[in-house]
Parts: C-alpha cells; structure tokens; sequence
C-alpha cells in the first residue's frame, strides 16, 4: 500500500492530475499501478492504492560431492555462477553428501539442506541461502544408523514453506520421513518398498494433483530396480507406482519432481544408477495411471558405469521447471531445457580428477 501527500499546487495542473507509481520490488522488476490516480489541487490528498508486484522466489542450484572426497557442497546462481562453496560436515568425512534446494525459512530464497553418505550417519543439516549460514541439524534416523540419508525438500503441509523429506540410505530399509520445515517436528513416516529392502531410498516431493500440497515420490536404492512410487505426503497413501526403466535394472532409479510443461501439474523427473538416461513423466497422466513419458535424454555418454542423479529447478523464471542432472562418476553437471532437451549448461563442479560423483538438488 503507498500513500501519496502533496500541499502545494507548484507545477501542477490546477484542474487536478493523473499519477502513475512505480515500484521496484526485491527480484528487481519495476511494476507500474495497472490504473493511474487522479490528485485534485489545491489542497491535500492522500489517495491510496495498490501495486501488484511479482516477487519470484531466487532460485539456486546445489552439487553435492559423492564419496570419496570432502563433504563439499558448491552452490550456483541461476546464471550458473559460483555463489559459496562450504564443508557440510567434518573435513575428514568422504562418504559423500546429498543436497536439496528450496524455501525452508520463508525469506523467498532457496536454502541447502543436506544429508550425509554411507559412514556418516543419518546427519541432516539446513543452511540458509541468503548467507550460508547453518540453521538446523538433527539425525532423520538412529544416530547410530551409518548408511547415511537422502534427502528433498517440498511443501508437503501447504503452509507455503518447504518441509523436509528424508529417505535411509543403503544398509537399512526404504523408510521414509517428513519433518516440517518451520519446527522440525515429525509429519509422516513409512516404507516405501518392502520393509526387507536394504538398498536405501531417493525422495523428491511436488504437487502432482494441484491440491496446494506436494506428494512424495521415491525411487528404490540401488539393488531395487527402476520402481518409482508417489505417496500423499500427509497419510502416506499410495498415489502412483510405475517402473521408470527396465524392471529388471539393479541400478536404482533417482527422482526429481518440478513442472517440466508449464500445465500447473509437477512432473517427475528419472535418472537410473546404470545409465545416464534421463526421463521426464507427466505428472497428470501418471495420477490416471498412464506411464507416459514428456521427454527422453542420454545426459552423460552411454555407458553402464555412467548415471544420472537428478532434480528440477526453474533457473530461468519461465514458469516451467529446467533437467539437473549430475554423473554417478566424476563430478559434471548439466542443465537441460526440459522443452527442447537442449543443454544449457554443463560444468565441473569439483576437480577433473574426482570420480565420486556429484548429487545434485
């Protein structure tokens, strides 16, 4: 709301004045009143009126090292510039780290959060993305669990704020929790697969029904095949099960979830850990139980040893999510154009020489 005095006829039309206000908002757009208003003189006037600004939320990009190396996370503007660089856990710890992006604190600025590898403990940590601060830690499963955590971040409350989700890693069962993003308390827990599965579990979240509230989508760990699953994020029902790849695939199958066609319905995004095939499906036709696929892509040069980590992030403000893709070997990151599956960016993040992979969110 702005307020508009003025007490002096100076350079003023006496038969009374249109004005027009512009604004700047914080992403930088200058907005203009949609209609002008009308300052009678002489005299005082305080017209009130409105103007609509567009507040996009700023968008990052995290790359999180495998195992192997330091736990370091890099983040990237939308612009694909270095924006920090830190150390999510001690300097000795090399089981790697995964990484989710997203508005945890409700400042409109995506923060990190991060889970530690196999070895380190179920370890995730939040840290604010207009700083780079650390704001919360707290173990997902027992402290004593060393299988490591994934993790991802989604409005699972429809409170407007990201929440927390978190799937085992390898070495205990594909259980999977959800903590609210603004206490941390518990929301929903449950197994994604057969309690027996030991090969861990990927999550992402979104909202593939349009009802203000994300779902959960999983994908098996390694040693599970291809199986994707999407569950209400509040009951933990089953909305969706479908296989991403060959069912017979023991590589495991990675998931990403964002708006890939622009149709207000989010879409889930496959990489597989035996191939650098990257999938999108419509989320819409997925909720009909129709497996139809929007998009196929070889990210990285085919090879058995070559996978595909995977999430999605609208870097560019198109109102349509963008493919991240990071290799199961090496650290190289690409950004896709969901649309036309052209690249738009591919960099190293971490040295030529690292071959631990690189998780991205």
């Amino acid at each position: 709301m702005y307020v508009v005095n003025h007490e002096t006829a100076g350079g003023l039309n006496p038969a009374g004045n249109a004005l027009h206000v512009l604004a700047i908002g914080t992403d930088g757009r200058l907005t203009q009143s949609a209609s002008p208003l009308f300052l009678p003189v002489p005299g005082t006037a305080n017209p009130q009126g409105v103007v609509a600004l567009r507040f996009d939320p700023e968008h990052f990009l995290a790359a999180g090292a495998g195992p192997g190396g330091v736990p370091n996370v890099k983040v990237y503007n939308a612009a694909g510039d270095p924006v920090r660089s830190f150390l999510a856990y001690d300097a000795n710890f090399g089981g790697g780290v995964s990484v989710a992006t997203g508005d945890v604190t409700g400042d409109g600025i995506d923060d990190i959060v991060t889970g530690a590898g196999p070895g380190g403990g179920p370890h995730v940590k939040v840290f604010d993305g207009s700083n780079g601060a650390e704001v919360d830690s707290f173990f997902a499963y027992d402290a004593g669990f060393t299988g490591g955590v994934h993790v991802g971040l989604a409005n699972v409350d429809g409170d407007g704020r990201a929440d927390i989700i978190t799937g085992a890693g390898p070495g205990g069962g594909p259980h999977v929790k959800v903590f609210d993003g603004t206490d941390l308390r518990l929301v929903n827990n449950f197994f994604a697969y057969s309690p027996n599965f030991t090969g861990g579990v990927f999550v992402a979240g979104g909202d593939l029904d349009t009802d203000g509230r994300a779902e959960i989508v999983t994908g098996a760990g390694v040693g599970g095949g291809t199986h994707v699953r999407a569950f209400d994020g509040l009951t933990g029902t089953e909305r969706v099960s479908f296989f991403a790849g060959d069912p017979t695939g023991r590589g495991g199958v990675t998931v990403g979830v964002g708006d890939f066609d622009g149709n207000g319905s989010a879409d889930i995004v496959t990489g597989r850990g035996d191939s650098s095939t990257v999938r999108i499906f419509d989320g819409a036709a997925i909720l009909g139980g129709t497996a139809r696929s929007l998009a196929d892509l070889i990210a990285y040069p085919a090879s058995p040893l070559n996978g595909a980590f995977v999430a999605a992030t609208d870097l560019n403000d198109d109102d349509r999510a963008d493919i991240i893709s990071g290799s199961t070997r090496g650290s190289q990151v690409k950004v896709f154009d969901a649309a036309t599956q052209a690249e738009i960016e591919s960099f190293l993040a971490f040295d030529s020489s690292f071959n631990g992979g690189v998780h991205v969110g």
